[in-house]
């Protein structure tokens, strides 16, 4: 039997998976969720849960600790066949590249995973295909801020130009929200952001699986944000 590690922030659905379709299941997670164990023939939290206690938000470095976790674990069991990662590794393509030197991570390679977070990469290669995507300019410094708010109109999207998630988005409503923005971000060549037309719609995640020549879809989810 192929035993398979399984790591990530949140990995109770992959280790199901896993151990549903016969493999041997190794789990790392950050949560230590009791419903994993059913799933996973050992784990390894990051966190220790308390009964009748609520966990605080994370507050380890999450990558970091992952691969802290994925040595240990391979430490104390047999050689693994195969890694599969789930949340955490997302914007950390460092950390990809140690999990693709302790073993053979099934997936993409971290210059994919660069690709795919880079925003304004993904929006030109949209418009290359053919698809409807918002107009945005990448700003480095204030004078760039400046110019691109100047080309749109309110409200307008704000965010940081590489991650996923949603993180450090902001929704400008008015010039108010804009100067207040401008005096207390620290403008960077090193962390661009993204000024963004704010497309009104339905919010939906789309889960993909691909080969590099065709690809998929695997579900399509509503989102309820705000």
């Amino acid at each position: 039997m192929d035993t398979v590690l399984v790591v990530g922030f949140n990995v109770r659905p992959l280790a199901r998976s896993a151990k549903k379709a016969g493999y041997r299941v190794l789990a790392i997670d950050y949560w230590g969720d009791m419903d994993l164990l059913q799933w996973a023939d050992a784990h390894l939290a990051i966190l220790e849960q308390q009964p009748d206690q609520r966990p605080d938000r994370p507050h380890h470095p999450t990558a970091e600790s992952l691969i802290v976790g994925v040595q240990q674990m391979l430490e104390t069991q047999d050689p693994v066949d195969y890694i599969l990662v789930s949340g955490g590794f997302d914007d950390h393509p460092d950390a990809w590249n140690q999990l693709h030197s302790l073993g053979r991570l099934v997936g993409n390679s971290s210059e994919t995973l660069q690709h795919s977070r880079d925003r304004e990469l993904t929006n030109r290669l949209a418009k290359r295909f053919g698809a409807d995507a918002p107009r945005s300019f990448e700003v480095k410094d204030e004078k760039e801020f400046q110019w691109g708010t100047n080309q749109l109109e309110l409200p307008i999207l704000i965010k940081p130009k590489y991650g996923s998630g949603g993180f450090h988005t902001r929704i400008i409503h008015t010039e108010q929200d804009l100067n207040r923005y401008r005096d207390r971000h620290r403008f960077s060549k090193d962390e661009p952001v993204l000024v963004q037309e704010l497309i009104q719609g339905n919010d939906v995640s789309v889960s993909l699986l691909g080969t590099g020549d065709s690809a998929i879809t695997l579900s399509v989810n509503r989102q309820l944000i705000g």
